[in-house]
């Protein structure tokens, strides 16, 4: 049977430009087959022997009526112990403590749709994704900017004075990469070209994982490595188990017109990989090795009835007392940011 293309309509392609998500990746619980890839059946049976551990709420923010949340799209731990969001409605920056309270904000008129890309020292960097330009903030004030390439999704990561860029397609008619950036914006080397027909396969953030960059996949179970002298490097995650696997497989067998989202964010700390794998009303974290094989899960409690629950990025962070800690940006129920504690059985190795 062939694929049909992936098409949305405009409003859909919008959200997924600016948001990261689509329409069509949260219905949980309708009728469809009960049919998996051969991958994901394996996935499945191992999961199943993984106990669960916990994951316990720390705080939420608070919200005032002056500035609240509307739409935070990216999360990062930043220097002095803060937690920086980016929220794309309100074009700012909010920043708070670890304890939760809002100590901050980064407001430019110049801001669409801002996501957070990296920190240099005590600058803040942030990809200005609707004027593609990254720029830096240094105490609230924009210090320096620079053009970046176009295109319909772009993302952007700086790390230990490397930039990184990848941009991707709403459809098969755009060539996306991944690769790295010159100081003036300009493409670099090395560079990977991406499959115009598996486009939908490279959407997500970048991220590194060591040394190696990092290319998300937020609609199959997978993460790509920008290798040194060029192309990509996919690692599988094995023991991946997901209620959207069937509409996974049925949107690559031709029988589903969209994929279904699995997973929005992932962030690797030493060894481990941390994956948000998505459920219907509460929060659940998935710990890979580096041979890309499930190692242990967390969750919070299940809730009665399901409902609206939209995570939209994470970030990780192990205290110096060996805790570790996940802030995560949510959109629904309630535009916020979450502070999570892994309450571990069993410790969690570097």
């Amino acid at each position: 049977m062939t694929m049909p293309r992936f098409c949305v309509p405009l409003s859909s392609v919008l959200l997924l430009v600016l948001l990261g998500l689509i329409s069509a990746c949260r219905p949980f619980g309708r009728s469809e087959s009960s049919e998996l890839m051969p991958s994901d059946s394996l996935s499945r049976r191992i999961a199943a022997k993984v106990p669960i551990e916990r994951l316990e709420r720390l705080w939420i923010s608070g919200n005032t009526s002056e500035n609240d949340m509307i739409h935070p799209q990216t999360v990062r731990f930043g220097p002095n112990n803060q937690i920086y969001v980016g929220d794309v409605e309100r074009n700012r920056i909010f920043v708070y403590d670890f304890m939760g309270k809002r100590v901050g904000e980064i407001a430019s008129s110049e801001f669409k749709y801002p996501y957070l890309a990296g920190f240099k020292g005590d600058t803040v960097l942030v990809l200005n994704r609707g004027l593609n330009r990254l720029e830096y903030y240094k105490q609230g004030r924009k210090v320096h900017a620079m053009s970046i390439p176009q295109g319909p999704m772009t993302y952007v990561l700086y790390h230990q004075g490397q930039y990184y860029y990848k941009v991707t397609g709403a459809d098969d008619s755009f060539q996306g990469l991944v690769a790295r950036l010159k100081p003036n914006g300009q493409i670099g080397w090395p560079s990977a070209k991406l499959s115009k027909k598996r486009f939908w396969r490279y959407a997500g953030n970048l991220r590194m994982w060591g040394d190696r960059p990092m290319s998300l996949s937020g609609f199959r179970p997978v993460v790509d490595f920008l290798r040194p002298n060029g192309g990509l490097d996919t690692l599988k995650l094995t023991g991946f188990d997901s209620p959207m696997l069937r509409r996974s497989r049925a949107f690559i067998v031709g029988d589903e017109w969209n994929p279904p989202l699995l997973t929005p964010a992932a962030v690797a700390l030493d060894t481990s990989l941390f994956v948000l794998n998505l459920r219907a009303g509460w929060l659940r974290i998935d710990r890979y090795d580096e041979k890309g094989m499930l190692q242990q899960v967390a969750e919070t409690p299940k809730p009665q009835y399901q409902k609206n629950w939209t995570p939209m990025d994470m970030d990780a962070k192990r205290l110096p007392d060996g805790r570790l800690i996940f802030a995560i940006a949510y959109h629904e129920p309630t535009p916020s940011v979450r502070l999570y504690q892994w309450q571990m059985d069993a410790k969690i190795t570097k």
